[in-house]
């Protein structure tokens, strides 16, 4: 879910005419989401396989 989160904070100021700096904090956010997520999943991978 964190994922798809991220993914729309990354593509929401390219839908919506947005000013500069509010592309760049979403832009930033949604890409910290994203690695933080991917992070977290690939976690869990490791933590099962150690199981």
């Amino acid at each position: 879910m964190s994922l798809i989160t991220g993914l729309w904070f990354i593509l929401f100021p390219f839908i919506y005419s947005l000013t500069g700096g509010i592309v760049w904090l979403s832009l930033i956010l949604g890409l910290m989401t994203v690695l933080f997520s991917l992070w977290s999943l690939n976690s869990k991978a490791k933590l099962k396989a150690v199981s």
